[in-house]
């Protein structure tokens, strides 16, 4: 897989959990096979952020964020801080 296209797979997981973080809704299912797609894949496992590898469904993901940060702007600002963490 080129890096570009990890790249695209990487923002498109960073799509969803903003969409899911901020009210909206995602894929559960193309949720779970980009975050296993991403586990797998050398170039990424080590520097998935807590989060992602522990929070197996979109749930679970909004059972992390929502109480943590009370407003829309902060989860998305915590979501694009730990992207950079990806190893893309």
């Amino acid at each position: 897989m080129s890096n570009q296209e990890l790249l695209e797979k990487v923002e498109s997981i960073k799509n969803m959990l903003v969409s899911r973080a901020t009210g909206g809704v995602a894929d559960e299912h193309a949720y779970r096979s980009l975050r296993t797609e991403l586990i797998r894949n050398p170039k990424t496992k080590d520097n998935i952020p807590l989060f992602v590898r522990t929070c197996r469904t979109l749930d679970e993901f909004w059972g992390f964020i929502q109480p943590k940060f009370a407003h829309y702007q902060e989860r998305r600002i915590f979501i694009r801080v730990n992207r950079g963490r990806w190893g893309c």
